[in-house]
């Protein structure tokens, strides 16, 4: 055995005496900490090493935006897919294949203020300043089954409305709902309306003091807070602007830049939220009843997990949490249970392999299908992967985002800003 060198991994030399000739080898070993973990579990594949090296203060930042980044699940066989240069539309089938594909090219410098896509009509509302001239625009476009897309509705709006969406992340998915026109919301939540006569002139464009800011997208699902006199409420609505349920805020007011984390499990009608790294409470609904309990006990994740799902029982939390390979996590997805505070189960569902360190989103859709967004080495989307059960055995599709981009149906933005 080497003597040990700071920076290095620790060496051994091998020799082999044969015959009268002798051999030497150098061996290298891993770090101490994958050692133990091999004799903690010896069947567990190796996990990919993570894409940089795992720090303590990077491991959970403050939420920077309200949209979610990458993926957005419209329904159950459409996604939708921020791109580098545009934003790509898949329709699949129940087997997880790739019925059609669109593609809406988006230029730099415009960003996406709000969109929808409602069967077969996709609403966008975008900004740019294609002649020095802020405009904020308004478009739906027709997407047909049979493929292709035309635009049936333009409107423009110029007014100053960049500050509007200052620091909004790269790759955001923003939605609007439906509320008497259109209603956006800037990067801070604030909510703006827009809506036009039947002559197609602007009717209204202005901001919602008093309405509720938007907090969270969760589940293609919009998630508002609104203040009231004496206690704040909190909305799940569908893209329609119907309510689906509501919760009460309690103490801590959600609001950016406390709020670290929003989680709503449609399943379960749970809403759990995170103030404080790495831990994770659900609000108790609204208007309960006092005999109605919620298990208040926190759940303490890891640095390195993101709660994926999660209902508050009575007597127990069941969550679905997301070790995250890039922080130093397992690359898996694990079911956990806690009751009275203590976990009493930690499962491993879903072991991502090799797919782990290049995985940025991670998305659980209403019928149980887990989704997946991979990057490149640069940083730009390059795979979709579902993993699904299909009978007693999981199984896993890998769309690539590139190869259905370039024969996708294309839809121009260029005239919406003519």
């Amino acid at each position: 055995l080497q003597p040990p060198h700071p920076g290095q991994p620790r060496k051994a030399e091998v020799r082999l005496h044969h015959l009268g000739r002798e051999r030497r080898a150098v061996l290298a070993f891993p770090p101490d900490i994958t050692c133990l973990g091999a004799l903690r579990t010896p069947f567990r594949p190796p996990a990919p090493p993570p894409l940089a090296p795992p720090q303590r203060n990077a491991f959970r930042r403050p939420v920077q935006h309200w949209a979610p980044q990458y993926l957005l699940n419209a329904a159950s066989d459409m996604k939708l897919v921020r791109m580098a240069d545009g934003l790509l539309i898949l329709g699949l089938t129940s087997r997880v294949e790739v019925a059609r594909s669109i593609f809406v090219p988006i230029a730099k410098g415009v960003r996406i203020a709000g969109l929808r896509l409602y069967r077969e009509a996709l609403t966008l509302i975008v900004h740019a300043e294609p002649d020095g001239t802020q405009v904020l625009a308004l478009g739906i476009y027709h997407l047909p089954a049979d493929g292709g897309g035309r635009r049936t509705f333009r409107r423009q709006v110029r007014a100053q409305t960049s500050q509007l969406f200052r620091q909004q992340p790269d790759y955001t998915l923003p939605s609007f709902t439906q509320i008497g026109g259109a209603r956006f919301y800037s990067t801070s939540g604030r909510p703006f309306q827009i809506a036009f006569d039947q002559a197609g002139e602007l009717a209204s464009f202005h901001p919602l003091y008093k309405g509720p800011r938007i907090i969270g997208v969760s589940g293609g699902h919009d998630i508002v807070r609104t203040e009231g006199s004496a206690r704040c409420r909190i909305d799940v609505l569908r893209a329609s602007g119907h309510e689906i349920c509501s919760f009460d805020e309690g103490e801590v007011p959600l609001l950016s830049p406390k709020l670290l984390g929003l989680r709503y499990t449609h399943s379960a009608g749970s809403l759990a939220y995170s103030v404080t790294p790495n831990c994770w409470k659900f609000a108790r609904p609204w208007n309960a009843q006092e005999a109605y309990q919620v298990d208040e006990t926190p759940v303490i994740l890891k640095p390195w997990e993101t709660l994926l799902t999660g209902a508050a029982r009575p007597r127990d939390v069941l969550a679905r949490v997301w070790s995250d390979a890039r922080y130093g996590g397992e690359g898996e997805i694990r079911n956990l249970r806690l009751v009275e505070g203590e976990t009493t189960i930690r499962q491993p569902v879903l072991r991502l392999g090799d797919d782990a360190a290049s995985i940025v989103a991670v998305e659980i859709s209403d019928d149980g299908h887990v989704w997946a967004v991979a990057v490149d080495n640069s940083g730009e989307p390059e795979f979709l992967y579902a993993y699904r059960k299909v009978g007693s055995r999981l199984e896993r599709t890998a769309i690539s985002l590139e190869d259905h981009r370039a024969a996708a149906s294309v839809v121009e933005l260029d005239g919406l800003f003519g």
